[in-house]
């Protein structure tokens, strides 16, 4: 992989814009996913596409792959169909407008054939990555995880930037902050951190919340759905 040192044999796309974008930054050639040659042959083949898109595009695929790999969380390792496959599923965000970090990723991996792991851990050393094994199982609740911890908290912040903009103030107003919730939570375990009116057990105070949020019924569900979550946990904390 490129970020490893090696770059790509070919970059294969149906979408022949963003494919030749990608090659081109991959210093690569690109190659249309439909007009592959017969006689075509690759050692791995790396299937970055859809969740729903994995298998379809296994199955085009396995004629010109020695191995195939998907990195998707929710995708069982089946839906490659039989020969040497893989999952290298890195527990990460990567935007579209970002180059990516690898270094200290943890990547989950899942193989049809043991010695494919071998070459698993080659590329996890270009890329400087943590290997770990994970069932089909256990990486769609480790995305699950993930969705709870990159997808819902930006969710929130948004959420947070829309009552600022309402209150006209800046967006900056929360940075101070959400880097000091962010360094603390890097440091510290989250269930030391909790705090608010639903840990407190504030009830005026988040029913005030409820009624400035009228006009918001969706992070009025967002509000109630999370403070009942921090009040189960207040409970449990009490109890243990």
């Amino acid at each position: 992989m490129l970020e490893g040192g090696y770059p790509p044999a070919a970059i294969l796309a149906r979408n022949r814009s963003t494919g030749q974008a990608l090659a081109s930054r991959s210093n690569t050639v690109f190659m249309p996913l439909d007009e592959l040659e017969t006689g075509t042959h690759f050692d791995l083949i790396l299937l970055c596409v859809a969740d729903g898109a994995v298998a379809a595009t296994a199955q085009l695929l396995r004629p010109f792959a020695g191995h195939l790999l998907h990195v998707s969380g929710t995708v069982p390792l089946g839906a490659l169909g039989a020969g040497s496959h893989g999952v290298f599923y890195p527990l990460m965000t990567f935007p579209a407008d970002t180059e990516p970090a690898w270094n200290g990723v943890k990547v989950f991996i899942e193989t049809s054939q043991p010695g494919l792991s071998d070459l698993l851990a080659r590329l996890a050393r270009c890329l400087q990555v943590e290997l770990l094994p994970a069932d089909s199982h256990q990486r769609f609740r480790l995305h699950l995880a993930a969705v709870f911890a990159n997808n819902f908290t930006v969710a929130a912040v948004r959420a947070a930037n829309a009552l600022l903009d309402e209150a006209g103030q800046p967006r900056d107003t929360l940075l101070p902050l959400l880097r000091a919730t962010f360094r603390l939570l890097l440091e510290k375990d989250a269930d030391l951190l909790q705090t608010g009116p639903a840990q407190r057990g504030d009830t005026p105070t988040m029913e005030a919340h409820l009624s400035a949020l009228s006009s918001h019924p969706e992070l009025a569900d967002m509000y109630t759905a999370i403070s009942r979550f921090i009040d189960e946990r207040r409970s449990f904390d009490r109890i243990v």
